[in-house]
């Protein structure tokens, strides 16, 4: 899944405490779910984790960008 559908699947759960628990700022995780940013391999492999890998690294539509800086 996409970090936007993960975030959305956890109604309950507030956005400061997801950039919280993905180490990221929370206007940073905003502009990560509307695309407008994507992630460093190191901030992926960090949400991917704390995810529980419901969000991969794959899942970023930059994905070959990402393994290209990593």
């Amino acid at each position: 899944s996409t970090l936007a559908e993960f975030i959305k699947a956890k109604s309950g759960t507030t956005m400061t405490a997801h950039a919280s628990a993905f180490g990221v700022s929370r206007p940073y995780l905003y502009s990560l779910c509307d695309g407008t940013r994507s992630p460093s391999f190191k901030v992926a492999k960090r949400i991917e984790a704390a995810s529980d890998g419901a969000v991969p690294v794959q899942s970023w539509p930059k994905f070959a960008e990402i393994m290209g800086a990593a």
